[in-house]
């Protein structure tokens, strides 16, 4: 992949390739989402290889503009607490420490926190996807974030819903985002 897409137009069913409308929801994916890049994420997500992150951070790391990562924090969508406790470990902030490693810029854990509980966001629609991650996050300190640049690492962009929420909150907050993940499920 060769560009970012806009996670805004596509949580809105819109084209997401090109767009100029929402400055601050552009997000780089290292791969389009298939069979193999499947079985990398479902590894890293479900079947207890957290070290997969530091294997492909090079390949996020090569797909992300060298301007984006001057004066940028990284930070990652954060699971709920009782998600983490179940899984034991967060795939996401795992893929930001190792992009914060690649790329020598600051990773800030739990400068989103998720407030409430979400349903599994597989198998919903991209509207209830949207409607489930409603006001699910917050910034925790917005003083942190403000006139800052922050790229939010997830591992899979699917419709957007995710993403556009977290960008959302930390614009709101006065931040210059992006967003960076394994792959996007076009």
């Amino acid at each position: 992949m060769d560009h970012a897409v806009c996670a805004r137009c596509l949580a809105e069913g819109v084209l997401p390739d090109g767009c100029v409308r929402h400055p601050g929801h552009q997000v780089v994916a290292a791969w389009l989402y298939d069979e193999r890049v499947a079985c990398v994420v479902q590894a890293l997500k479900f079947g207890a290889r957290p070290g997969l992150a530091r294997t492909y951070a090079d390949r996020v790391a090569g797909r992300l503009p060298a301007r984006l990562l001057h004066s940028v924090i990284l930070t990652s969508v954060p699971l709920h607490a009782a998600r983490l406790r179940e899984r034991g470990y967060d795939q996401a902030a795992r893929l930001g420490e190792a992009l914060a490693d690649v790329t020598g810029a600051p990773f800030v854990p739990r400068l989103l926190r998720r407030v409430r509980a979400t349903r599994a966001q597989s198998g919903l629609g991209s509207a209830e996807r949207r409607d489930n991650v409603r006001g699910a996050f917050v910034v925790e300190h917005p003083a942190w974030v403000r006139g800052r640049r922050v790229l939010v690492v997830d591992d899979v962009l699917t419709t957007g819903a995710t993403m556009t929420e977290c960008l959302g909150v930390l614009r709101s907050a006065g931040a210059r985002t992006h967003g960076a993940v394994l792959a996007w499920a076009s």
